[in-house]
């Protein structure tokens, strides 16, 4: 299930709908403090948002069975690094 987004270079993270690990999760991709938390998007309009940018509910791509060295890698490997 998609919890986050990035559309034209802003990040839209949903508000934690599910349990403790997918709040880890969120706490992961945004820092999970106060302010992070504010921002979060109400879960019916980040699903407005998916539909209107077809971004699907499920897909292959899960970025939480990704760590964050695994992220780092891949970003480096992106840019031409490693």
């Amino acid at each position: 299930t998609a919890v986050a987004v990035e559309v034209n270079g802003e990040r839209y993270v949903c508000e934690n709908m599910w349990a403790v690990t997918t709040g880890k999760h969120l706490t992961w991709i945004d820092g999970g403090d106060k302010e992070a938390k504010k921002a979060r998007v109400p879960y019916p309009d980040f699903r407005l948002l998916c539909d209107k940018y077809a971004i699907e509910k499920t897909n292959e791509y899960q970025t939480h069975y990704l760590t964050p060295e695994d992220v780092k890698r891949i970003e480096l490997l992106k840019a031409g690094g490693v």
